[in-house]
């Protein structure tokens, strides 16, 4: 053999244990969060930068929820969090990036009455708030579920509730917005029967239409609940709905996309009445909503999927809860299905404490990332695994960030610094300074956990800088506007 024909191989061998060997460092990682109350991640996306956005909540009280919005980097390190608190309760459910490397989350929020809004929130690539608004005259538990954005740069949101036109029923709406929030149109949907449904996922399809899929619970007595689906066009008109039932009258629906082959596959569980345990349910229809095949998948004990997505190779993945498999009282549960939902491989993650994992999607690398919580310790958890479900890490990690937020912003009277330094023992001092830097007012914070006002009742119109600082380190920075009314 010839030194040419000896070279070449031994760069032909070199280039494939390169590839091996950047396959085994793809990145992974197992990450919990701690703000000092109890935190939950309910959806993630991956940025354009490679990060991961979450939307969640965070409960700081028996029965008063905040909203949750933050930000990684592709190791999963936080980059930045919100608390977007207003004087009432809200929580955010969907969040996604828009073509402006923004942001836009869906929720709910109250007055002061405690009633309860659909809420849109937009934000800027740091998290900070562009506009928010509320949907409707107030509705009977009335909140965002799922949202898109739409080639026109606006916004369509899926969303539930009742309004007073409704007495034991439920309805999906949809909402179609600009790119300002502001509403273009409203369609809501109703059984014919007075049943209660309920849309939980949302997805754009290729014909430019919209695929919703959720609940509908007949008013029976036992209650019998099965998958719903429908199809609408651009503008919201109903193409057709399908209901998928079981001889077990119990099935419940919680996510949905479009699959390659133009059809749609449906995630959620379902309930055997003799054993009374749940496995795993997955729907497989053809473009026009028909059945083609389901799956159920699950152990001896409890298996709930709460979320699922089609993969590259064509299969399919899903996370939620088993109780069956892991190490504990519940694990975070993925499976990977081939493409006639056979099983794969499936992976469990948690501690002997009850994990969930509420939301999946995969990664541009092959690998996938989950989000949802760590019930004991009330941590939000973020996954990111490789594509055959793996950590290469062992450990998770606990992210003891500090909490800080401002509102209102505008203020006029008032403006309210909301803060947990749970794991700061220094002390914490915000000067507040005018647009050339000059400080006009320094507050001093000697508790870890609370609330203090800043007066601008005397203080003129105008923008006003906040740097919080812990002996000589920043924490937090940010900008207050000040409009007298």
């Amino acid at each position: 053999m010839n030194r040419s024909k000896v070279f070449n191989l031994i760069i032909f061998f070199f280039l494939i244990s390169r590839c091996f060997v950047l396959s085994a460092q793809q990145v992974t990682f197992e990450k919990w969060f701690d703000y000092g109350f109890g935190e939950e991640g309910l959806c993630v996306q991956q940025t354009f930068d490679g990060g991961y956005i979450v939307a969640g909540r965070q409960n700081i009280a028996i029965g008063i929820t905040k909203s949750l919005m933050l930000k990684t980097d592709s190791l999963g390190n936080v980059q930045w969090f919100k608390f977007p608190w207003d004087s009432y309760e809200n929580e955010t459910y969907a969040v996604k990036q828009t073509s402006d490397s923004g942001f836009v989350f869906t929720g709910y929020t109250t007055d002061s009455h405690y009633n309860q809004y659909i809420h849109l929130i937009r934000t800027a690539a740091n998290g900070d708030t562009i506009w928010t608004k509320r949907f409707f005259p107030p509705v009977v538990e009335g909140q965002g579920e799922d949202i898109v954005q739409t080639s026109d740069g606006g916004f369509l949101l899926l969303t539930v509730g009742a309004d007073s036109t409704d007495t034991l029923s439920g309805a999906i709406y949809l909402i179609k917005t600009n790119s300002l929030g502001d509403t273009s149109w409203t369609h809501k949907y109703k059984s014919a029967n007075n049943d209660y449904i309920i849309g939980l996922s949302l997805k754009s399809t290729n014909d430019n239409g919209y695929i919703i899929a959720g609940n509908i619970a007949y008013n029976t007595i036992p209650v019998t609940k099965h998958f719903f689906l429908m199809k609408t066009d651009s503008i919201g008109d109903t193409l057709w709905t399908r209901i998928f039932t079981t001889s077990f009258n119990h099935e419940s629906a919680n996510s949905v996309c479009e699959t390659f082959d133009k059809g749609y596959v449906l995630f959620g569980d379902i309930l055997n009445p003799f054993t009374s345990t749940y496995d795993i349910y997955v729907v497989k229809t053809d473009s026009m909503g028909i059945l083609l095949w389901t799956k159920t998948i699950g152990g001896m004990q409890n298996e709930a999927a709460t979320s699922g997505v089609q993969c590259m190779d064509s299969g399919f993945a899903v996370t939620g809860i088993t109780t069956t498999f892991g190490n504990g009282d519940g694990d975070v549960y993925l499976v990977k299905l081939n493409t006639m939902g056979d099983t794969v491989w499936s992976r469990t993650f948690g501690t002997p404490d009850i994990e969930v994992g509420n939301y999946l999607q995969q990664t541009a690398d092959g690998g996938f990332v989950l989000t949802g919580r760590r019930e004991l310790y009330l941590d939000a958890y973020l996954i990111k695994t490789d594509p055959i479900g793996n950590l290469i890490i062992s450990t998770p990690e606990l992210s003891h960030s500090v909490h800080f937020s401002v509102f209102p912003n505008p203020a006029s009277a008032f403006v309210t610094f909301d803060y947990s330094f749970v794991f700061l023992k220094k002390k914490i001092i915000i000067n507040i300074s005018d647009i050339t830097d000059h400080i006009i007012d320094q507050i001093f914070i000697s508790d870890k956990i609370g609330q203090t006002i800043w007066d601008t009742r005397k203080i003129a119109s105008g923008i006003y800088l906040y740097r919080v600082t812990s002996e000589g380190s920043v924490i937090a920075t940010g900008k207050i506007a000040v409009q007298k009314l």
